[in-house]
């Protein structure tokens, strides 16, 4: 688990170059899920040189409107999280829609409320001083060169369709999979078919494929 913010200004991107910078990494393709493809997105502009393709599995965009179905879908959540404290916010968020695909598998219902059960709540109860970016990455993507591969689980959330739907027509050389029958967490629901598809879009790119 990530420490917290303790206060002082941050940037995702410049966290990761700095750690591909440790690793001595001067290229590398950036896989995101979630809020993390949000992050790869924001990588990918910033650092074009050093990303050499894109993978956005049911991602976030910076500066995409939210539905209303959505933001009021998280109100209640938040609400417990400021009055009772992360502990007892936990059955809410497990409720929510967004894992409900996952969960029924067992054993991935089990994983990911252990998982979720780690979290603070620190983001939704503080002011988080990340560095926005400005503007926003829904208008750059044109800017994107690198390959980019969009994934989406059929049973996602519509927000994270319209989401799949916007970066495959925007950034110039991108192709976007959906799989059926999963949801939101596709990396965990269909691992194999998740590695297969990145695989197979990994290799085309080096001519394996």
């Amino acid at each position: 688990m990530s420490d917290v913010p303790d206060g002082k200004a941050y940037s995702y991107a410049e966290d990761l170059n700095r750690l591909l910078e440790q690793l001595h990494i001067p290229q590398a393709c950036i896989i995101g899920q979630s809020l993390g493809g949000g992050i790869a997105l924001e990588f990918a502009l910033a650092y074009p040189q050093k990303t050499s393709s894109l993978v956005l599995v049911d991602s976030t965009l910076d500066g995409y409107t939210w539905s209303t179905e959505w933001t009021e879908s998280w109100t209640p959540i938040y609400r417990e999280f400021a009055i009772a404290g992360a502990k007892a916010a936990l059955p809410k968020l497990l409720a929510h829609p967004l894992f409900a695909p996952g969960f029924r598998q067992p054993a991935l219902k089990a994983r990911l409320a252990d998982i979720l059960a780690g979290y603070s709540g620190w983001h939704i109860l503080n002011e988080d001083p990340v560095i926005e970016s400005d503007p926003p990455a829904i208008q750059l993507l044109e800017k994107i060169q690198a390959p980019t591969l969009i994934l989406v689980g059929a049973l996602d959330l519509p927000d994270f369709h319209a989401i799949s739907d916007i970066l495959e027509k925007k950034i110039p050389n991108a192709q976007k999979v959906e799989l059926d029958d999963v949801g939101h967490v596709l990396p965990m629901e269909a691992p194999e078919a998740c590695n297969r598809i990145i695989l197979n879009f990994l290799e085309s790119l080096n001519g394996k494929g």
